[in-house]
């Protein structure tokens, strides 16, 4: 059910009622591919990703996420991804500079020379997320008060806030320019009346798929709750540095398995990465050091990201990566 909180604002709350065969605990498949007709590309992600599903014991997903570059953000990804997940209201989506995904199939394509950034031909990544996880989504129009929008998403997801689940996550993107994401966070935060870790990013052209629909200049946020535990860090500078410090914070305190590492990373960090040959080397941090985790997430815009303290930072030129771990079942 979609509720009408405020103008240009609804909430939603997803589920999987009466799926027979939900795991216990949190799972997820990620899937990917660089085929060049979007719905394709759609398709063939989204089946791979449900394959990592089964692989888990589940057979459906409660939630999906896309990243993918703009060349295949088309209505017709979402068909493509539709044929596999048919329920559009479980579906959202980033339109980024570059995917990542479990594997580097990405990292080798051609940089965008006019930009300087590590834009690519094509790319899709699809993340199907399972198991005793609840999904609250809202969207605002994200005018010049952008204080107000994210005032505005945070309101409409606090009737949602589950003071007794034991994990939570925001997740937000959209139109987030990162000069202008500071007051975006705080009107959150202020909206939902207290801090939740956050990851977030800045889609590339401000374009997003929420519920199933390609909508422009607005933001959206995720309130991910259920049975799991989080670990996150932001780092922000251009050099690899701040891609091991990051995933060292978070991988290295607690031992997989994580059932997946979601990563809001900077397009212009990608470009200046590429530029020195070092691309691929920033997506292989990641996979050695959480070499069982599935990764997912994009080089984007402006990123909001959570240290381990608890404490948020939103910026440009930064990594942040937000790891989900599956908790026992409750009794």
């Amino acid at each position: 059910m979609i509720t009408t909180l405020a103008l240009y604002c609804l909430v939603a709350t997803l589920g999987i009622p009466g799926l027979a065969a939900a795991p216990t605990t949190l799972c997820s498949g990620v899937g990917q591919s660089v085929r060049e007709v979007p719905d394709q590309a759609g398709e063939d992600a989204a089946r791979m990703a449900l394959e990592g599903l089964k692989k888990a014991g589940a057979s459906e997903a409660s939630t999906i996420l896309i990243m993918a570059s703009s060349s295949v953000f088309k209505p017709e990804l979402v068909e493509g991804v539709a044929r596999v997940f048919p329920d559009k209201t479980r579906i959202f989506g980033v339109a980024c500079w570059h995917p990542i995904g479990n594997e580097d199939i990405f990292i080798n394509q051609p940089l965008d020379r006019e930009t300087k950034q590590a834009e690519i031909k094509a790319g899709v990544a699809v993340l199907a997320l399972s198991g005793p996880i609840t999904v609250s989504a809202a969207s605002a129009e994200a005018t010049s008060d952008l204080a107000a929008c994210g005032t505005q998403i945070g309101k409409a997801l606090l009737s949602a806030l589950k003071e007794s689940s034991p994990g939570k996550l925001l997740l937000t993107f959209g139109r987030q320019p990162y000069r202008q994401t500071p007051p975006y966070l705080d009107g959150l935060y202020q909206g939902l009346g207290g801090k939740v870790p956050v990851l977030g990013m800045s889609a590339k052209d401000d374009l997003v798929i929420f519920q199933g629909k390609i909508c422009q200049k607005i933001n959206a946020g995720l309130l991910l709750q259920g049975q799991f535990a989080i670990a996150s860090d932001i780092q922000q500078g251009l050099d690899l540095a701040a891609t091991i410090k990051a995933a060292e914070a978070v991988f290295k305190p607690s031992p997989e398995p994580y059932a997946v590492a979601l990563i809001s990373n900077c397009a212009g960090r990608a470009g200046v990465l590429q530029r020195n040959g070092q691309l691929g080397k920033d997506w292989s941090t990641l996979r050695d050091k959480a070499p069982n985790t599935s990764l997912f997430g994009g080089y984007c815009g402006g990123e909001i990201g959570t240290h381990p303290d608890g404490s948020a930072l939103a910026s440009g030129h930064c990594i942040s990566i937000v790891a989900l771990k599956p908790l026992p079942p409750e009794k």
